[in-house]
């Protein structure tokens, strides 16, 4: 939070205090540093990690009662919000103000935790590790067929809210604990399941993959530094001209990682391993 805010100061040509930058980074900015979110979420997780492992290792019923409280409390809670949604555009009658509510009360031990990271982890680990039963050609068949209807019921929900809430709905992030993301998050992940990394894409896919945290890190200064010199064309505007901006910042990103992991220390920044006992 510190390089970025640093690093973003001086592209901007904004003066900022010691006490700003620590206020920044408490607050996470927007626009600034309210991407590091997931490393809150993250570190959540390594939090829980250790006795995860070892409930699904030693006591399995005991990680699957976990297991669906997360899910309850996290994308359940949300997925009331969203019935409650629809029956306020059925009615006429706002039933659900807000998107965020926390209709558990204190009973949720997992509100304003990023519960559904949680919750994201630990489905990860259970689909993994039935993968052999999972990987059919029904369930292939079903994944391909799930993503597509989740994405056009996702959208026509974001419609649904955006016009209830007279702006934008912010599909990008207010959908991370829905239903509708979690079943194409979970039939990605089937699909994906069976990749093997052949041929060009295969390796470019590979380095992708193996550097996302540092993509992650630097992917906010290097958008910042490049943006003023791209958007004076008209083509960066257009779909396809964001999506080359997309992959010129991804190209970028790369390409300073591999010189950084060369510095010492620097290589620690952009590498996250988890140490099983």
């Amino acid at each position: 939070g510190f390089i970025t805010i640093i690093s973003l100061s001086l592209i901007y040509g904004e003066s900022i205090s010691l006490s700003g930058i620590i206020k920044d980074i408490y607050t996470l900015k927007a626009n600034w540093v309210n991407h590091l979110w997931f490393l809150e979420a993250l570190v959540v997780i390594y939090i829980f990690f250790p006795m995860l492992f070892l409930a699904f290792k030693t006591k399995k019923n005991n990680f699957y009662f976990f297991f669906a409280c997360v899910m309850i409390l996290s994308f359940g809670n949300t997925f009331i919000g969203l019935l409650l949604n629809v029956a306020s555009t059925v009615s006429g009658k706002f039933l659900n103000t807000y998107f965020f509510l926390n209709y558990f009360g204190g009973f949720n031990a997992f509100s304003g935790i990023y519960g559904f990271s949680i919750g994201y982890f630990m489905l990860g680990g259970i689909v993994f590790s039935m993968k052999d039963s999972i990987l059919t050609n029904r369930n292939r068949i079903l994944s391909l067929i799930a993503i597509p209807l989740s994405m056009t019921l996702l959208f026509l929900y974001g419609v649904l809210l955006s016009f209830r809430q007279r702006e934008t709905w912010d599909i990008g992030f207010e959908a991370f604990d829905s239903v509708f993301a979690l079943v194409m998050v979970v039939s990605i992940f089937i699909l994906s399941m069976q990749y093997n990394n052949r041929g060009l894409s295969g390796k470019i896919i590979r380095h992708v993959s193996k550097n996302t945290l540092g993509i992650y890190l630097l992917h906010r200064i290097v958008g910042a530094l490049i943006k003023p010199f791209l958007m004076e064309f008209s083509f960066f505007s257009t779909f396809i001209g964001g999506m080359v901006f997309a992959g010129a910042v991804l190209f970028l990103c790369l390409l300073i990682i591999y010189i950084l992991k060369k510095v010492p220390y620097f290589n620690y920044l952009f590498s996250l391993k988890l140490k099983l006992a």
